[in-house]
C-alpha cells in the first residue's frame, strides 16, 4: 500500500493540530503508525497534571438513615445556584473519593431522615480527607 498524500486533523483542547503527510514511494510500517498515533494521544491528554482527590468516610450517626448521598459542587461566591459536579450513594461507615482539579468545592451529605453535613473545602495540591459526622436537623 503506497501513500502519496494524506491530511490528518486532530483537535487538542483549543489547539487544532493539522499534520500533512507527503510520503512518496514509502510503505509505512504498522509499528511506526502505531507509535505516531500514541504520540498524538499523549499530546491530547495532560499527562503531567497533578491528581487531587476529595475523599472521606461517613461515620455512623444514630437516628440517621443507613444510606446517604454525598454531593460535590463548585463553591463560587458569584453563583446563584451551586453547580453539581459529582454525587454518589454511600452507606454509613462507608467511604467515597472524587477526583477533582484544584479549586474550591462544597461537600454536602444528606439522607432521607433529615441528617445533613456541609463543608467547604479548598483543594490545592494533594488530597483532602474528611471524617463526616452528620447532624439531625
Amino acid at each position: 500500500m503506497l501513500i502519496k498524500r494524506k491530511l490528518v486533523s486532530y483537535k487538542v483542547d483549543s489547539l487544532s493540530l493539522v499534520i500533512n503527510f507527503n510520503i512518496s514511494m514509502i510503505k509505512p510500517d504498522r509499528v511506526v503508525m502505531k507509535l505516531f498515533l500514541c504520540l498524538i494521544l499523549c499530546l491530547s491528554f495532560k499527562l503531567l497534571a497533578a491528581e487531587t482527590t476529595v475523599s472521606g468516610k461517613v461515620l455512623s450517626t444514630p437516628g440517621c438513615a443507613k444510606k446517604t448521598m454525598v454531593w460535590l459542587s463548585l463553591d463560587k461566591e458569584n453563583y446563584h445556584e451551586r453547580l453539581l459536579l459529582m454525587h454518589t450513594e454511600v452507606p454509613q461507615g462507608g467511604t467515597f473519593e472524587f477526583y477533582v482539579k484544584p479549586g474550591d468545592y462544597q461537600v454536602r451529605v444528606s439522607d432521607e431522615e433529615g441528617c445533613e453535613y456541609l463543608k467547604k473545602v479548598s483543594v490545592k495540591d494533594g488530597s483532602i480527607s474528611l471524617s463526616i459526622q452528620m447532624v439531625k436537623k
